[in-house]
C-alpha cells in the first residue's frame, strides 16, 4: 500500500521482491534483454509471461432464433398483382370481388388439349404439363428450361396472361379440403421463376392457419445462429436418459452405461441440440405438413405431434444461405437459448466455420414434399439458398478442412506450451495434438474426441442480449457509449469517432440524398412516380400517393451527432465533415422545423 510518499510491503511480498530482484547480486542487465528474461536470470527461475498475446474483439451480429420471413412476408407463392390492398391479402381481394389478372404458367391437357395454369386439368381432372411458346414463330416445345426457339432463335416463354376469378378458386378449395379461409391469406405481387409456376392455393389456406410463410422456394424455414458442441450432459439438454438410450446413446465418453443425467456424452456428428423457439415452430409445420398429407393428398399424417418435446429423435435439414446443399440432422435436444449447437464436422458440411453464422434448419419432409425448382427466381444467384440436393450421410473426409483441425486430446502437452511460446510455425505445433485429420476414413473419426475445459452449462441466465433488447439504432448507440465509458480498457473517443465515421455520417448523409431524390408511390396500386403529378394522385387508380421516405429518417440521428460532436469527436477532419452534413440539413429543413418534437414527419407539400 502506498503511504505518504512510500510504498508499504507486507513481509511476504518483501521476500519474493529480494528472491526476484537478488539486489545484493553483482550483475548487470543486458539492452536486448526484455523485462522476463532479465528476472529469469537474475533470479535463477524462469518466469513466463502470464498474459501473453491480447486480442481485440467485437461482436459480429447478435444471436437470432425466428421464422425466417421474406420482405414483405407471405403464406402462398401465388401472385395477385396489384390487387388485395398493399398487404396483397387475397381475403381483401375476394371480399371485394376482385378478379386478378395475372401471369402464370402455360399448361395443356394431353387428353383434351385445353389450356390452363393448374396442376391438373379442369375438365378432364389428369395431370397436364408445362408448355413453351416462341415469341416470334409460334413454335410450341415441352419444358426443359431453354428459353431459345431452336427454329427460328427468338426467346421461348411458359407462361401467358390469365384472369383467374379468386373468390370463385378460394371458396372451391375451401370446400375441397374442408377448412374456412382464415383472416389473411399474404400472396405476392407477381412470380419471377422461369415457368411462373404457383403454388397451390391450399397451401396458403394451410399456411395462414398454422401462422407459418413460405420461403422462395416453397419451404418453410427457422433461422438459427449456429454454435460448436462436441460433448453434453443429458440434463443439459432436457432430454430424458431413457429416451437418449433409445436413440443410440447407451454409454457415456467413458464407457460406462448411461444411468444419469450428468454423465458426460459425445454428441453424434449429425446430431442436433436447437433452441425451444425452433422446436414450438416446427410443432406448428408439423401440424400443417400433417394437414397437406391429409387434406391435400389423401394419406394419413405423419408427425401427429403434441407438444415440442416431441420432435426428440426426428430428421430435420439444415442448410446455410449460400449453399444449394442440406444435410440431413437428428433433433436430441431442445434448450432455452437461441441457438443451435451441432458438431463442427456438420457446420463444415454446410459449409460453414463455426463462428456464429446463421443458418435455416426445415423439418425433413417439408422440402421433400413443397420443395420446388419450379418456384425458384430466374435470375443469377436464384438457386442459392435452396436445397437442390440434401446429403443424407455426412463423413468426416468429404467437409472442409477447417474441421479437420479438430484437436480430440483431453489436454495440450507441455511442448505445444514451450513451441507456442516461442511463436514456431503451426505445421511444428499439429503434429504433437493429434485432430480428426488423423483418424479420417477410420471410424475414430465419428467417435472417440475429448475435450480440454469441462462445462457446467450450455446455456446461462442470459438468454438474449442486451443488444437485441433496444427496439431502434439510437438506442443501440447510447447503449454501446454508455457501457464503454464504464471499461478503462476502451478508447471512447475513438470508438464514438469510428461509429461517427461507419455508421451514423454516412446514414444521415445517405438519407438525405434519398429524401430529395425519393420516388412517390401510389397507397393502392403500388405505381410509383419519379417526380409527383400536379393532382398528387395516381394515373392509374386515382388514389392518393404518398411518400416512400420521409423527413424523419432524415433528423433521425442529427440530435445525437450533435452532442457527439460536443463531447467525444476529436478528430477535426471528422469534425468538419460532420458540421458540414448538419448544416446542409438545417438550410434546407431550417432550423426551426428540426427543434420540434422528434419522430414528426412533414409532407413534401411544405417544400412545394
Amino acid at each position: 500500500r502506498v503511504k505518504l510518499d512510500k510504498i508499504i510491503l507486507s513481509s511476504d511480498w518483501l521476500k519474493a521482491l529480494i528472491v526476484m530482484l537478488r539486489p545484493f547480486k553483482d550483475a548487470r542487465l543486458n539492452s536486448s534483454e526484455d523485462i522476463l528474461e532479465a528476472l529469469s536470470r537474475l533470479s535463477g527461475i524462469i518466469i513466463e509471461d502470464k498474459a501473453g498475446t491480447f486480442i481485440g474483439a467485437r461482436m459480429g451480429r447478435p444471436e437470432k432464433a425466428a421464422q425466417r420471413e421474406m420482405s414483405p412476408p407471405v403464406n402462398l407463392l401465388f401472385p395477385i398483382g396489384s390487387n388485395g390492398g398493399p398487404s396483397r391479402d387475397f381475403i381483401n381481394a375476394l371480399n371485394n370481388n376482385e378478379k386478378i389478372t395475372v401471369e402464370l404458367v402455360k399448361r395443356r391437357c394431353s387428353s383434351c388439349n385445353k389450356k390452363t395454369w393448374t396442376h391438373k386439368c379442369p375438365e378432364c381432372r389428369i395431370p397436364t404439363e408445362i408448355i413453351g411458346e416462341c415469341e416470334s414463330c409460334g413454335f410450341e416445345k415441352r419444358y426443359d428450361e431453354e428459353t431459345v426457339c431452336e427454329k427460328c432463335g427468338g426467346n421461348i416463354t411458359y407462361y401467358e396472361k390469365y384472369v383467374v376469378n379468386i373468390a370463385e378458386k378460394l371458396y372451391e378449395v375451401s370446400r375441397e379440403i374442408n377448412d374456412p379461409l382464415p383472416g389473411k391469406i399474404k400472396g405476392v405481387k407477381g412470380l419471377n421463376s422461369l415457368t411462373k409456376t404457383p403454388e397451390d392455393l391450399a397451401k396458403g389456406i394451410l399456411r395462414a392457419k398454422h401462422e407459418l410463410y413460405v420461403y422462395k422456394d416453397g419451404t418453410i424455414r427457422f433461422d438459427v445462429t449456429n454454435a460448436p458442441l462436441t460433448h453434453f450432459k443429458p440434463g443439459q439438454i432436457g432430454t430424458s436418459v431413457d429416451k437418449l438410450r433409445k436413440l443410440g446413446y447407451t454409454h457415456d465418453i467413458f464407457g460406462e452405461p448411461l444411468t444419469s443425467p450428468e454423465q458426460i456424452l459425445e454428441l453424434r456428428i449429425q446430431d442436433v441440440i436447437i433452441p425451444r423457439k425452433a422446436a414450438e415452430h416446427l410443432l406448428r409445420v408439423s401440424r400443417f405438413i400433417d394437414d397437406e398429407l391429409k387434406k391435400l393428398a389423401g394419406m394419413e399424417p405423419y408427425y401427429n405431434w403434441e407438444k415440442p418435446e416431441d420432435i426428440i429423435g426426428e430428421l430435420i435439414v439444415v442448410l446455410s444461405p449460400h449453399t444449394y446443399a442440406g444435410s440431413v440432422a437428428r433433433v436430441v435436444g431442445i434448450i432455452d437459448g437461441l441457438i443451435c449447437f451441432a458438431h463442427p464436422v456438420l457446420h463444415a458440411a454446410k459449409r460453414r466455420d463455426c463462428d456464429g453464422d446463421e443458418d435455416s434448419i426445415m423439418l425433413l419432409l417439408d422440402p421433400l414434399i413443397n420443395f420446388s425448382r419450379l418456384y425458384l427466381p430466374n435470375r443469377v444467384g436464384g438457386r442459392m439458398d435452396s436445397p437442390l440436393l440434401i446429403t443424407s450421410i455426412v463423413y468426416p473426409e468429404e467437409v472442409d478442412e477447417q474441421a479437420h483441425n479438430l484437436d480430440v486430446v483431453e489436454a495440450y502437452p507441455l511442448e505445444f506450451y514451450r513451441k507456442a511460446r516461442k511463436n514456431e510455425h503451426v505445421s511444428n505445433i499439429v503434429r504433437i495434438i493429434p485432430t480428426i485429420k488423423n483418424y479420417l476414413e477410420k471410424p475414430e473419426a465419428f467417435a472417440g474426441c475429448r475435450f480440454t475445459h469441462p462445462q457446467s452449462l450450455l446455456v446461462t441466465s442470459v438468454k438474449e442480449s442486451a443488444y437485441k433488447k433496444h427496439s431502434s439504432m439510437l438506442g443501440k448507440i447510447i447503449g454501446q457509449i454508455e457501457i464503454a465509458e464504464r471499461l478503462a480498457g476502451v478508447d471512447v473517443s475513438l470508438m464514438v469517432e469510428k461509429i461517427m465515421e461507419t455508421h451514423l455520417l454516412p446514414d444521415i448523409v445517405g438519407n438525405a440524398r434519398a429524401f430529395f431524390t425519393q420516388e412517390f408511390r401510389c397507397k393502392r396500386c403500388g405505381s410509383k412516380y419519379r417526380r409527383l403529378p400536379i393532382t398528387s394522385r395516381c394515373y392509374n387508380c386515382g388514389d392518393e400517393l404518398k411518400q416512400t421516405v420521409y423527413r424523419g429518417a432524415v433528423e433521425k440521428y442529427v440530435e445525437l451527432t450533435q452532442e457527439l460532436l460536443g463531447k467525444y469527436v476529436k478528430n477535426q477532419y471528422l469534425r468538419e465533415q460532420a458540421l458540414i452534413a448538419l448544416e446542409g440539413i438545417k438550410k434546407i429543413l431550417s432550423k426551426e422545423e428540426l427543434s420540434e418534437a422528434s419522430g414528426r414527419q412533414v409532407s413534401l407539400e411544405k417544400f412545394m
